[in-house]
């Protein structure tokens, strides 16, 4: 009884896994654009999105969870900060370098490129949810 059990289990394990193996996480465009990122040429596919949440968007699509995510959280935090940078008085600009300062700060004391990653994420959506707030006012 105990082998069938054990054979059973193990039967219903595989025929739950292997289909999500099989199956493509993302769609073939996704992909493409997501293997433009790992290049050194400035990560096109961020800077041309079309918004802000855009570039974000791509950013959580293409997430390598380590140090990958930092050149292209850069790259988001670029194309968001253009849209409302300018328009910040030196109060707004030491405002948003504090807020910036406390994502580095809140893992500074972790190891990892995980940690490098949650740092560039924390970033990147506070330069989103700052665009945000800027584009609803034009």
């Amino acid at each position: 009884m105990k082998l069938t059990l054990t054979t059973f289990v193990a039967a219903l394990t595989a025929v739950m896994i292997v289909p999500t193996l099989a199956q493509d996480p993302k769609p073939s465009d996704e992909r493409s654009v997501c293997t433009g990122l790992i290049t050194d040429d400035g990560v096109p596919a961020v800077k041309n999105a079309p918004s802000c949440q855009g570039a974000f968007d791509i950013m959580i699509n293409c997430s390598f969870a380590g140090g990958g995510d930092v050149g292209v959280g850069g790259a988001v935090r670029e194309r968001c900060e253009a849209v409302f940078l300018p328009k910040l008085k030196v109060s707004g600009r030491k405002a948003y370098q504090r807020e910036l300062k406390r994502c580095v700060d809140k893992y500074a004391n972790m190891l990892g490129s995980l940690y490098q990653s949650r740092t560039a994420f924390c970033q990147a959506r506070l330069a989103v949810r700052r665009a945000a707030l800027y584009e609803k006012r034009r």
